[in-house]
């Protein structure tokens, strides 16, 4: 499949990254998803694009979304992703240094994080 430049440098940026991240070769990618590392190759080049039926693969393969492997976003993180730190303090028995953290703890940590993340807000 066959697309303009601009698209294809955007997928293959964005594959190539990934893949550093992870510290994944070519060939790995090739083989997990039973292509050529040639193909990978080219899309990494902007040469071609992945099929519509292998980019979900691709992007489970690099732990990210086909939205941002295509330019719809620039968030990496896969949407299923549970990292929002309000629901983590929220929904786990937490330990720092060894003793836990309560419930006051909590309600603090959220207030100052709050604080510096959203200045002037009175959440």
């Amino acid at each position: 499949m066959k697309e303009d430049k601009g698209f294809n440098n955007i997928i293959g940026d964005r594959i190539k990254s990934q893949r550093q991240k992870m510290r994944i070769r070519n060939i790995d990618i090739a083989d997990a998803l039973g292509v050529n590392k040639s193909t990978v190759s080219n899309w990494i080049t902007g040469h071609r694009i992945p099929d519509t039926k292998i980019l979900p693969n691709l992007a489970t393969i690099l732990n990210t979304s086909t939205d941002y492997l295509t330019g719809k976003t620039d968030n990496p993180l896969p949407q299923d992703s549970k990292n929002d730190v309000r629901e983590f303090l929220e929904s786990k028995d937490l330990i720092f240094e060894g003793e836990v953290i309560t419930d006051d703890v909590r309600e603090a940590l959220i207030q100052l994080l709050n604080a510096v993340v959203k200045p002037g807000s009175n959440k």
